[in-house]
């Protein structure tokens, strides 16, 4: 029997996300990219670097946890870890980076046995969450620690939505 993740409606987004953003980015310029409303929120570039991080370093290191024992501890990711060196990103290219990291995530959760699904890991922050919730997470998630879209208050052009 095949594993129901893929089926779910959350599944077609973490597989959709990419060229979502990438569609969305398009006529960007260079300094969209690298506004940032102010020093405690993220420029698009840098939310670009973000997804490709948090992919690796954070959702796929907790899938495998929970995938691999019964309720994992399940360490909350460093957000800013990143940003501590430089805040400067080029968006094609983290974009390209996240796109190449998302391909084998999606690869593993349709490989998950039906078995795995209902495990449950504890979060440091979140308390106890299951694979199947915490694979269908909202992009808008990760777009919130960011902020927004530059509007009015930032460069003229504004990124279509």
């Amino acid at each position: 029997m095949e594993a129901m993740l893929p089926t779910l409606p959350a599944f077609g987004i973490l597989e959709r996300t990419p060229a979502v953003l990438r569609g969305m980015l398009a006529g960007a310029t260079p300094e969209e990219l690298q506004w940032r409303p102010s020093e405690d929120r993220w420029s698009i570039a840098m939310v670009l670097a973000h997804l490709a991080d948090v992919e690796e370093n954070g959702f796929v290191q907790r899938f495998r946890a929970i995938a691999g024992q019964e309720s994992p501890f399940l360490p909350s990711y460093d957000q800013w870890a990143l940003f501590r060196a430089r805040t400067e990103f080029d968006a094609g290219e983290e974009l390209a980076r996240f796109e190449e990291r998302r391909r084998p995530t999606l690869a593993w959760l349709k490989g998950l046995p039906d078995e795995v699904r209902p495990r449950t890991g504890r979060h440091e922050e979140l308390g106890v969450i299951s694979l199947i919730i915490f694979s269908t997470s909202s992009p808008s998630t990760t777009w919130g620690t960011s902020g927004r879209w530059p509007s009015s208050t930032g460069p003229k052009r504004s990124i279509p939505a």
